[in-house]
C-alpha cells in the first residue's frame, strides 16, 4: 500500500489538464477540443497506474488541491458501499468545468484482478460545449505467479451529442502490438469529418498521423494538495496514544507535547496515512478502523 488516499490518486489523473484542457478551452474548433480532451485523458495512464494500493477513503473524506495555472480540484467520498468518489475540477477563469465519479466493481481470479469503473465524467466548456466520456477497466495479473502486469483495457467513448461529434477508442485491439496500443476514430455527423486515432498510452497519441502527445516531450504537472482545509480544533495537549490488539499484536505508545490540528475528514491529516508513511503498517490499519467507526457515529 501507499500512504495516499484513493481521492488523491483520483485527482492525480488531472496531471495534464494545465496543458491540454487549457488548449481545449482556447480553441473554438470543437473537433480540436476532442483531440485535447483525449490527450488529457489517455496521457496520464502511464503515470497514474501502479501495483501499490492507495488507502480506501472513509465516508465523507475530502481532498482538494490546485495547479499553478489556477486550476482548482476537489474530491469527496460520498458512499462507502458501494465505494463512490465524486470529483470536481474548475479550469482557470471559468474556462471549463470537469466533474464525475468513480464507482469501482472488482472481479478477482486466482492470479488476477479486474477493476471496472462504472462511473461517468464530463467536461463542460465556457461556451456550452459538453463532452461526456467513460472509463476503461484495469487488469492486474501475475499476483502469485508469472510476470506482474497492470493493463488498461476496453473501449473509451467520447460524446458531444449537441454538436454530433463522437469518438471511440479501443485499447488492446491493435493487431501485432502490445496491449497498451489503441486505435479509434473521431466522427462528426454534421460535416462527415472522420479522423483516425492511433497510439499507445505508454508513449504517444496521433490524430491522422499528427502527434499531439509524446511522453518524451510532455511532462506531467504536479498537483499541490491543500493541507489546511477544515481546520476546526486547535489544542495544546499531552497526547498519549496506545493501540493494542490481540489479533495483530500491535503495541504503539506515542507521547509528545505538541500542538494538534484536528482536521476532520481531510485526507492529508488522517493519522492512518502518517503511520503508513513511516511504515508502521499494523498501527495504520487499526487506526483506520477507529476512524471509520468515528465517522459513522
Amino acid at each position: 500500500m501507499i500512504p495516499k488516499s484513493a481521492l488523491e490518486k483520483a485527482l492525480y489523473s488531472t496531471c495534464l489538464f494545465p496543458l491540454y484542457m487549457n488548449l481545449a478551452a482556447q480553441t473554438n474548433n470543437y473537433i480540436e477540443r476532442f483531440k485535447f480532451v483525449i490527450c488529457a485523458t489517455l496521457g496520464n495512464f502511464y503515470i497514474n497506474c501502479g501495483f501499490l494500493k492507495p488507502l480506501n477513503p472513509i465516508l465523507g473524506e475530502t481532498c482538494s488541491g490546485y495547479y499553478l495555472d489556477g486550476t482548482k480540484m476537489y474530491a469527496e467520498q460520498i458512499s462507502h458501499h458501494p465505494p463512490v468518489s465524486y470529483f470536481l475540477v474548475y479550469g482557470p477563469n471559468g474556462s471549463y468545468l470537469q466533474f464525475g465519479n468513480y464507482n469501482y466493481e472488482s472481479n478477482a481470479g486466482i492470479n488476477s484482478l479486474q477493476l471496472k469503473n462504472k462511473g461517468n465524467r464530463q467536461v463542460k466548456f465556457y461556451d456550452g460545449q459538453t463532452i461526456k466520456y467513460n472509463y476503461v477497466k484495469e487488469v492486474y495479473s501475475g499476483s502469485f505467479f508469472g510476470s506482474m502486469k497492470v493493463e488498461s483495457k476496453g473501449s473509451l467513448s467520447f460524446q458531444d451529442s449537441q454538436n454530433g461529434i463522437f469518438a471511440n477508442i479501443d485499447i488492446d485491439q491493435v493487431k501485432k502490438k502490445p496491449s497498451d496500443y489503441f486505435q479509434g476514430e473521431i466522427k462528426c455527423a454534421q460535416n462527415g469529418v472522420s479522423i483516425k486515432i492511433y497510439g499507445t498510452y505508454m508513449g504517444y497519441i496521433e490524430f491522422d498521423g499528427d502527434r499531439y502527445w509524446d511522453y518524451r516531450h510532455i511532462m506531467p504537472f504536479k498537483p499541490i494538495f491543500n493541507k489546511n482545509q477544515l481546520k476546526i480544533l486547535y489544542l495544546y495537549m499531552n497526547v498519549k496514544l496506545i493501540i493494542y490488539t490481540l489479533q495483530i499484536g500491535v503495541h504503539l505508545n506515542y507521547q509528545q507535547n505538541t500542538y494538534i490540528y484536528h482536521h476532520l475528514s481531510v485526507c492529508n491529516y488522517k493519522y492512518d496515512d502518517d503511520f503508513f508513511y513511516y511504515s508502521v503498517k499494523q498501527a495504520g490499519s487499526v487506526l483506520k478502523q477507529v476512524l471509520e467507526i468515528y465517522f459513522y457515529l
